[in-house]
């Protein structure tokens, strides 16, 4: 990553605006901004792909890799404290996925809430 104190970098956003207990609604707008930057929106809003077969294609591990390297990316880069309570070993882009999928922003607000506060 280049210089990350320039305001033109988008990671800045998320850098300076950490989330919070009391910032969910803007912190995940912003999470959402800068992943649609950066053409990884999609590990929020579609399923993981199964795990491929030891004799799976060339392609198919090649896009498996792709997405667990931009899941890794969103979860370092999300500035999420630390994993909601009671979901010990629970995969990061699974906890970030549940609570935001079909909801309303309140709603939203309030699971998450009720996770990581």
């Amino acid at each position: 990553m280049a210089n990350n104190n320039n305001p033109f970098n988008l990671r800045y956003i998320l850098e300076n605006n950490k989330l919070s207990g009391t910032n969910f609604l803007d912190w995940e707008m912003n999470l959402r901004i800068v992943l649609n930057c950066e053409r990884k929106l999609y590990i929020l809003e579609t399923d993981p792909p199964k795990t491929p077969d030891a004799n799976a294609r060339a392609s198919e591990l090649t896009s498996f890799k792709k997405y667990e390297n931009d899941a890794r990316d969103v979860k370092y880069d999300s500035g999420a404290p630390k994993a909601p309570r009671g979901h010990g070993s629970a995969s990061y882009d699974t906890m970030l996925k549940r609570p935001l999928r079909g909801s309303t922003p309140k709603l939203r607000y309030l699971r998450y809430r009720s996770q990581y506060v």
